[in-house]
């Protein structure tokens, strides 16, 4: 015979009277058998049509996790900085405490996928974390030559400097850590406290006849190079000897930075002299040897703060560089303000519309064609503007 139970009211308002907490109590409640035979085991399948959530039929008044409404990311962040919490455990704690607003998820990190860039921006502690910051270190080469300027001679050295302000962020303090695998091979190595003298090591580099320090950096990924030979004498010897890669080489050639250039303005008028159209043509140009030798073939880094502004004046096209352009971008947040308003006006639904809408010139020139590119960086470290 078919088993007759209450209604879903009936038997909400018995279950109610239980004062029962949550579903583990519930399922306890039916096993001692002391459940009315009128009352099912799995209401929530048979008041399906009136099943709202464990909460309301139990009278605890939660609601389940998937049907909570949580404040947005900007909010439930500016929320999260006002705790003032200094990391991720500590907001772990936090949301066990029951002092948490039902309307602040838990687990951010996976509600907020799109806008999550680390804890340290949902915190506002401004830290990244060591697998975020390992995403920005230097390479193994790079960081090496920078630990081998430092004429430091044991591993207390580094570590003292690296306690220190002094070091920058993108040089890992336990790069046998961060560069296992990536070319670390010791200490030793890596502060550069095992070479040979200056003027013995230059001897060795000179008898090479090598011509450039392409050269020489090509020379020492081969297996010929002597250990007692640094791979980075400019950083091993500074202040030991080392003046440039002519003198190491003997090619007597003089580097760019020591070179005397003509000044920014006789530099720019000849090259507009030379009708290039870009930067390209630029290049080619001084890879052919046309240019003059007191005319640099990177005169955005010789003239930096000294009248460069961009190739465009450089060669006189007129053409604006994206790094220039993005410097008028409105921040990201605005950006995006802004954007789906004009999503709305006209009707920019996927990537072809929005390519459209700005060949037509329908969007602004402070936001730009291709956001992802222009805002990633900035989002990445945790600038203003989101």
């Amino acid at each position: 015979m078919k088993k007759e139970f209450r209604s879903f009211e009936d038997a909400r308002k018995f279950v109610q009277k239980l004062n029962l907490k949550t579903y583990k109590e519930w399922k306890n409640y039916c096993k001692s058998n002391n459940i009315p035979e009128d009352i099912p085991r799995a209401p929530d399948q048979k008041y399906k049509d009136e099943w709202i959530s464990w909460g309301d039929f139990l009278g605890t008044g939660r609601i389940a996790t998937n049907l909570r409404t949580y404040r947005g990311f900007e909010d439930t962040r500016k929320f999260v900085h006002s705790l003032k919490l200094k990391n991720a455990n500590e907001w772990r704690k936090y949301g066990k405490s029951g002092k948490k607003p039902d309307d602040i998820n838990s687990h951010p990190y996976e509600i907020y996928k799109d806008e999550w860039i680390s804890w340290g921006d949902f915190l506002g502690t401004g830290r990244i974390s060591d697998k975020e910051r390992s995403k920005n270190f230097r390479t193994f080469e790079k960081a090496r030559e920078f630990a081998q300027s430092l004429n430091l001679k044991t591993i207390r050295d580094w570590k003292k400097f690296c306690e220190s302000d002094r070091k920058p962020d993108d040089i890992p303090s336990a790069p046998w850590f961060s560069y296992q695998n990536k070319g670390w091979k010791d200490i030793k190595d890596f502060l550069g406290t095992d070479f040979t003298s200056f003027e013995r090591a230059r001897e060795f580099a000179q008898s090479l006849n090598l011509k450039t320090g392409r050269d020489w950096n090509k020379f020492c990924v081969s297996d010929k190079k002597p250990s007692e030979i640094p791979t980075t004498p400019q950083a091993v010897y500074k202040n030991k000897g080392w003046i440039g890669w002519g003198d190491w080489l003997g090619t007597g050639n003089v580097a760019s930075v020591n070179k005397k250039f003509r000044s920014f303005n006789e530099s720019r008028a000849f090259a507009q002299s030379l009708n290039l159209k870009n930067s390209n043509e630029w290049n080619n140009f001084c890879k052919l040897n046309k240019n003059p030798e007191d005319i640099p073939r990177n005169p955005q880094a010789v003239y930096k703060n000294k009248g460069w502004i961009s190739m465009g004046d450089w060669l006189s096209t007129g053409s604006v560089s994206s790094v220039e352009k993005s410097k008028n971008y409105l921040s990201f947040s605005d950006a995006k303000k802004v954007v789906k308003e004009l999503s709305i006006k006209y009707k920019i639904k996927n990537w072809n519309d929005w390519e459209k809408a700005y060949a037509e010139g329908k969007i602004p020139n402070n936001i730009p064609l291709h956001p992802e590119q222009a805002y990633s960086k900035k989002r990445l470290v945790g600038k203003k503007g989101k």
